[in-house]
């Protein structure tokens, strides 16, 4: 008896045997790509460092110039590494490296170039290269200041220069000598020592008076005790007994010395007036008549 079998249910080896195949190339193709992928990677990560560290070494070598005061140098490496980034920052670095070496109009024009190689800078750091600029004018001023005016068509180290002489002043003859006139002192007149014995024979008077008003108020609270005792207006009865009896010695002093400044002012006045009189006085003889002047001045 024979055996039939339906196509369908017969396994095929050789179809399986393809797709694995397949399979196993699309696998090895990805792992490839994967790993060509991770090489490329790697050599860009390994070719950046170089740069980086490159750049590092050339930005702390244009520092050590510019700070040791070899701007020249300084000046060439921050130019190289513009060039080679295009970073607006180095050419800010050019105007510090000429600021740090006391070179304010290179300074100047290196800040200047910076705000204009770098328009979208922040703000602050436009105000800090501002602040530069504006520092940079100032000491620039005041370096021509001190360097004095420069002169214009100054001759030259060869060029000989012709001195001509000071003029000589002219001669003026000796003058004369001139006397000297000494005003004579103006003897006092005692006006000074009379107004100050009128005025202090009133401040002697307005005492008085005063001693006289303190008097007037002890007597009537002398009335009022007599009357009837108080212990406190007989206080105040004694103080004004008191202030009456200084108000009376000090007015008195007062008084006299008002009147002897009074009288020696008018003694001194009267001796101004007696030493300017001019007397005439005729002298007779036996032959004529004279005239002699008699008086002090």
């Amino acid at each position: 008896m024979r055996r039939h079998y339906h196509a369908s249910c017969i396994p095929d080896h050789n179809s399986e045997g393809i797709r694995f195949s397949e399979t196993m190339n699309k696998r090895i193709a990805l792992f490839l790509s994967l790993a060509m992928l991770g090489s490329r990677l790697a050599t860009g990560a390994s070719a950046v460092r170089p740069n980086s560290a490159g750049r590092g070494a050339k930005e702390k070598a244009a520092q050590k110039a510019c700070l040791t005061g070899d701007v020249k140098a300084g000046i060439e490496i921050l130019a190289d590494l513009y060039v080679q980034t295009g970073d607006a920052v180095y050419v800010f670095n050019q105007g510090r490296c000429n600021e740090q070496n006391h070179r304010w109009q290179e300074a100047l024009d290196m800040f200047r170039e910076y705000l204009r190689k770098a328009p979208y800078a922040p703000k602050r750091v436009k105000a800090n290269t501002t602040a530069h600029i504006a520092q940079c004018q100032t000491l620039l001023a005041e370096q021509k200041a001190a360097a004095g005016p420069v002169l214009k068509n100054a001759p030259g180290p060869e060029s000989p220069v012709v001195v001509a002489p000071l003029p000589q002043p002219p001669t003026v003859a000796p003058s004369p000598p001139v006397g000297v006139a000494t005003a004579a002192a103006t003897p006092p007149d005692g006006r000074g020592l009379r107004s100050a014995g009128a005025l202090t024979a009133a401040a002697g008077l307005c005492a008085v008076a005063v001693g006289i008003a303190l008097n007037i108020k002890e007597r009537s609270l002398t009335n009022e005790i007599n009357t009837k005792f108080s212990q406190s207006k007989e206080s105040s009865r004694a103080s004004y007994q008191a202030w009456s009896y200084a108000s009376y010695g000090l007015g008195t002093a007062a008084l006299l010395t008002g009147a002897t400044l009074y009288y020696f002012g008018w003694h001194t006045g009267e001796d101004r007036a007696l030493n300017r009189r001019v007397a005439l006085v005729p002298t007779l003889t036996s032959n004529a008549m004279t005239f002699v002047v008699h008086g002090r001045f």
